[in-house]
């Protein structure tokens, strides 16, 4: 399943094939919204892995992302899958450090290749 920003909110949708995909929010691509969706239930974290974009990251897990708050505020009051998260980039964005505020909500785990 792949994000796409509605209004202030991300939803998941299937996509079969990247020609399913649109540019969106920041020239990202995204899904069109015209196939499945998928809704979390808590209950069904442990089969899930949530891959996090992100455009900086520091040694200490935390990631910035492209302004908008989407992931921070998805993530905010679904813990299980917080820890089935993984932010994923380049070592070329990593800095010393990331400006953090209140409600970002960091990765369980960067991987930068």
């Amino acid at each position: 399943y792949v994000p796409k920003v509605e209004g202030q909110e991300m939803r998941f949708y299937r996509i079969q094939s990247l020609t399913e995909l649109k540019e969106g929010y920041k020239g990202i691509l995204e899904p069109e919204g015209n196939t499945e969706s998928y809704e979390y239930a808590p209950e069904e974290a442990a089969n899930c892995l949530l891959l996090m974009p992100g455009s900086v990251f520091d040694p200490l897990g935390n990631r910035m992302g492209y302004g908008g708050g989407f992931y921070d505020r998805y993530l905010a009051d679904r813990e299980a899958l917080r820890l089935r998260s993984i932010a994923v980039g380049f070592r070329c964005q990593q800095v010393e450090s990331v400006p953090v505020e209140e409600t970002d909500v960091k990765p369980y785990q960067v991987i930068l290749v």
